[in-house]
């Protein structure tokens, strides 16, 4: 193992397919349960800034939970409780 090269993988290429998952409407809790992770350690990949933290990685163990998440073919019917959500955002 080359030094720096610590079972991680760069955290963007994780984030983009994240980012497909919720452009097909999947909720961010959804994600981190069928990926079997903690909603902490979904957020921690997901919103750590770089300007706070210096995440350019993540274990490769999260990586591939996170990759195994299938991408819908189509976006999911939004709920009745996320439209609420996001009308109360506005």
């Amino acid at each position: 193992m080359a030094r720096g090269d610590r079972g991680t993988v760069p955290v963007e290429q994780v984030r983009e397919h994240v980012r497909a998952l919720q452009k097909a409407n999947m909720p961010n809790r959804a994600i981190a349960a069928a990926a079997g992770l903690s909603f902490s350690t979904f957020n921690s990949v997901m919103y750590s800034l770089p300007k706070r933290s210096k995440r350019k990685h993540v274990t490769a163990a999260t990586a591939e939970a996170l990759l195994s998440v299938p991408v819908p073919p189509k976006p999911l019917p939004l709920t009745k409780g996320a439209m609420l959500r996001a009308a109360q955002r506005r």
